[in-house]
């Protein structure tokens, strides 16, 4: 954060975040050189699976409560 304010980086892709995912109000979201992308870059034996009932499940509460706020995983 320091160096980002201090304008000693030119931007920031990030990957991976600590808290994950980043909360709406995080100081990071309000800079206009941050890129942040969903932890996507790797991946394991289950990703696809997982990933997949995520959706799933996603995919009902949106049609059972026509409602976004509640989703799992959810990027702000």
């Amino acid at each position: 954060m320091d160096a980002l304010r201090g304008s000693q980086l030119a931007g920031v892709a990030l990957d991976v975040t600590d808290p994950e995912p980043l909360p709406e109000d995080h100081l990071l979201w309000a800079f206009d050189d941050v890129y942040i992308t969903p932890h996507m870059a790797g991946s394991t034996p289950h990703y696809y699976e997982r990933c997949a009932n995520i959706l799933a499940g996603n995919l009902d509460t949106v049609d059972e409560t026509d409602a976004y706020d509640e989703l799992e995983n959810k990027v702000p």
